[in-house]
C-alpha cells in the first residue's frame, strides 16, 4: 500500500507532467485544422473529396487525370512546387492565399489543366471552419509529403507528352 507521504513526494512530479502536457497540447492545437485535427487529417476528411493523393502519371497517359474531379495532389503541388523555385515558404504562402480566393488568374498550373478540371472554390465551401493556421498545416503537411525531386521529372514527361499529343 502506498503512504500518503510517498503521494505527496509524487505530487510535484505530476504537476509537472500535466504542466508539460497542457503546453505541449497547446503547441499542436497551432498547428492543428478543426478539432485538433493535423494537416494531413485535414486533408484527407477535406481535400481527398477532391483530390487524389497520388496519380501513377505514367500509367494513366497523357489525359489519365481527365475524368477526375480536381488533379491529383502529388503533381498539383509538384507543379506549384516547380513554379515557385522549390521554395517552402513560398509554396504554403500561395496554397493559403489560393484555397482562400482561387481564381484563374491565380493559377499557377498549366491551361489545359484549368480547362480541364476548372477553378477550384473557395475552401470555405467545403471547410468553412477552417482558419488560417488550419490551411497553413494542410499546406506545410503537402509540401512535406511529397517528394519533389522524384516526381519532378515525372511531372515533367507527363507535360511534354501532352504537348505532344495535343499537336
Amino acid at each position: 500500500m502506498t503512504s500518503p507521504h510517498s503521494l505527496l513526494h509524487r505530487l510535484p512530479v505530476a504537476l509537472l507532467f500535466l504542466a508539460l502536457a497542457t503546453l505541449g497540447s497547446t503547441a499542436v492545437r497551432a498547428e492543428s485544422g478543426p478539432d485538433g485535427m493535423p494537416g494531413e487529417k485535414t486533408f484527407r476528411i477535406i481535400c481527398q473529396s477532391c483530390h487524389l493523393e497520388s496519380l501513377d502519371l505514367a500509367a494513366a497517359g497523357p489525359d489519365g487525370d481527365s475524368a477526375l474531379a480536381a488533379p491529383p495532389m502529388d503533381w498539383l503541388s509538384t507543379a506549384i512546387r516547380m513554379r515557385q523555385n522549390n521554395d517552402e515558404a513560398e509554396f504554403v504562402g500561395h496554397v493559403v492565399s489560393y484555397l482562400r480566393l482561387p481564381g484563374l488568374e491565380r493559377s499557377l498550373l498549366p491551361g489545359d489543366v484549368i480547362a480541364r478540371h476548372g477553378v477550384m472554390p473557395p475552401i470555405s465551401e467545403y471547410g468553412p471552419d477552417l482558419t488560417y493556421d488550419d490551411l497553413t498545416a494542410v499546406a506545410s503537411w503537402i509540401y512535406g509529403h511529397y517528394n519533389y525531386k522524384k516526381l519532378l521529372p515525372q511531372l515533367q514527361k507527363h507535360l511534354q507528352s501532352r504537348q505532344g499529343s495535343s499537336q
